[in-house]
């Protein structure tokens, strides 16, 4: 049997202790360096989280509105019976108007007025006014409505003054409409059952 004195037992926890003292001191840069990785890692994450977010914010935000392009009516070359023929009329066979061939109604108060544009008033409300002559058939009786709104915009109705239909085939009336602002302008005239409507739009010269 083999005795074990305190001096060896002595030794051997020294040389223990030792071995354990370099293992722990051989293992810190490693266990420094994986935390550093695992640190580095970590706010790679939440970085991508955060571009992430940011991306899906910007995506959600407000678009932009495509330019309104106004409708507006070219004649349709239908004279009212007896009249001669305009490049600007329009008609249904009820109602007849003259509207522009490219369907911009520019207003100006220079006489004569320059190509492209019709004599009106420009008022300084910013109001717009001209004259459209209007016929209709014998059936429609004598009393024509206009009405209209403006289309791309928030505007006040249009206004409109008609003279007393001439009772002659086909009816015809003398009108002015008095436009709120300058836009698009939808335009209806109803006589009787009969309904024309166009679209114009509308400019000061």
């Amino acid at each position: 049997m083999i005795t074990e004195h305190p001096a060896d037992r002595s030794g051997a926890l020294d040389v223990e202790a030792t071995e354990t003292r370099f293992l722990r001191d051989k293992e810190m840069p490693q266990r420094i360096a994986l935390g550093t990785v695992g640190l580095t890692l970590a706010l790679a994450v939440a970085s991508c989280g955060d571009r992430r977010q940011a991306t899906s914010r910007t995506s959600v935000g407000p678009r932009a509105h495509a330019p309104f392009h106004c409708p507006a009516t070219i004649p349709n070359g239908q004279a009212p019976p007896g009249e001669s023929r305009n490049p600007s009329d329009l008609g249904n066979g009820g109602l007849w108007t003259l509207v522009p061939v490219d369907g911009k109604l520019v207003i100006t108060m220079t006489r004569p007025p320059p190509p492209g544009t019709v004599l009106g008033e420009l008022h300084r409300d910013g109001s717009i006014a001209t004259k459209f002559p209007w016929w209709g058939s014998e059936s429609v009786g004598r009393h024509l409505r206009i009405i209209g709104r403006r289309l791309d915009s928030h505007a006040k109705p249009l206004r409109a003054s008609v003279a007393p239909g001439l009772t002659r085939a086909p009816h015809f009336w003398a009108s002015t409409i008095t436009f709120a602002t300058q836009g698009c302008w939808k335009v209806m005239g109803t006589a009787g059952t009969e309904k024309l409507t166009f679209v114009v739009q509308v400019m000061r010269g």
